[in-house]
C-alpha cells in the first residue's frame, strides 16, 4: 500500500507511511490489524484530501491505482489479533 504512493516524485517512502498512517486514524483504523476492505474505505474518502495536503497534484488517480491494488489482497490482517494470540496460547481451544 504504502509502495502506492511512495513514488519519489509524489512524496518519499516515510512521508507516505507517516500520510497512510493518519488517514487510517482518521478513519479509526489501527495499522497494525487493517484489512483490504478497511483500507478502501479509508483510501475513497479521505486520503486523497491527505495527498493533496502534501503537494500531491493527482491524488485521485494516485487513490485509483490503490484501490485496484486493494481488491487483490487477501482480507486477513497483517498482525495477530489478540484472539489469534490467544488461541494459540491456549492451545486452540
Amino acid at each position: 500500500m504504502r509502495s502506492a504512493i511512495s513514488n519519489p516524485v509524489l512524496v518519499n517512502r516515510l512521508a507516505a507511511r507517516g500520510t497512510l498512517r493518519l488517514a487510517l486514524k482518521q478513519g479509526g483504523l489501527a495499522p497494525s490489524s487493517v484489512i483490504g476492505s478497511e483500507l478502501a474505505v479509508v483510501v475513497r474518502p479521505i486520503l486523497p484530501d491527505e495527498l493533496s495536503l502534501r503537494g500531491v497534484a493527482d491524488a485521485g488517480p494516485v487513490c485509483d491505482r490503490m484501490t485496484a491494488g486493494l481488491e487483490s489482497l487477501e482480507d486477513s490482517p497483517t498482525a495477530d489479533t489478540p484472539e489469534v494470540v490467544f488461541s494459540r496460547l491456549g492451545g486452540g481451544k
